[in-house]
């Protein structure tokens, strides 16, 4: 099925699976197609260009970045001037540790019934209490989106639906270069290892911040390293 742009009516570039940030290679308005091939216009094109006008050669476009691809499992937004890309990748470390913390603080009531039943409401409250915290950054870690907000004045780092503790805002003005790093990750004495891969902002004081560090491939890491550039107009350090 051949997708056209809402503005000028000319085919939009073909399209990867998953969602994707298609620009008209002729009046260069942006639009959002979800996997269902459904378009919707986000910026506003050319309305100078001339609609009889061929396209630009495909390694223009994408040299130009006129078309996002984005990998499985990843979102891409612009509402309002502002990109959104999203990911749900769940961190297993964070899991595990929460999942060893909580069946502790089961078994410790299983085995100790009789102590724990003199201990009182208060103190079972309290034991709830904890238990619930260890719950939930479980559930969060299963359940919750990554966003990335690139907007006009700051990039942000937050997570959905469930509130979880938010990075500062970064200015945009301040940033100079994009980069990814790897590092392998070992668990139970080294019984477990494997790789995960961060992208890294670099300031113009020389300042890193990391974005998430919690993805699985090098592939999807580029690749939100290589819309922040292009977005932001950075330079890579890789």
């Amino acid at each position: 099925m051949m997708l056209r742009c809402q503005q000028c009516e000319a085919p939009l570039p073909p399209l990867a699976p998953g969602y994707v940030l298609s620009t008209c290679r002729r009046c260069r308005a942006t639009h959002h197609v979800n996997a269902r091939g459904q378009v919707r216009r986000v910026t506003e094109g050319d309305d100078t260009v001339d609609p009889g006008a061929s396209p630009p050669r495909a390694s223009e476009a994408w040299e130009e970045g006129a078309l996002h691809a984005a990998p499985t499992g990843f979102l891409v937004e612009e509402r309002d001037g502002v990109l959104r890309v999203g990911w749900s990748n769940p961190s297993t470390e964070v899991a595990l540790t929460c999942a060893l913390g909580l069946g502790g603080v089961c078994l410790y009531f299983v085995v100790h019934q009789s102590e724990v039943s003199r201990l009182g409401p208060v103190v079972a409250t309290v034991a709830g209490g904890v238990g619930l915290a260890l719950l939930y950054p479980l559930v969060a870690t299963f359940i919750n989106t990554t966003w990335v907000e690139v907007g006009a004045r700051e990039l942000r780092v937050v997570n959905s639906p469930l509130p979880m503790p938010a990075a500062t805002p970064i200015p945009v003005t301040s940033l100079r270069s994009v980069f990814v790093r790897s590092h392998e990750v070992r668990l139970r004495r080294g019984w477990v290892a494997y790789t995960r891969h961060g992208v890294l902002l670099r300031d113009e004081d020389g300042r890193a911040f990391q974005l998430a560090d919690n993805l699985a491939s090098e592939s999807d890491a580029r690749w939100v390293a290589d819309i922040l550039r292009q977005r932001l107009g950075l330079k890579s350090e890789d």
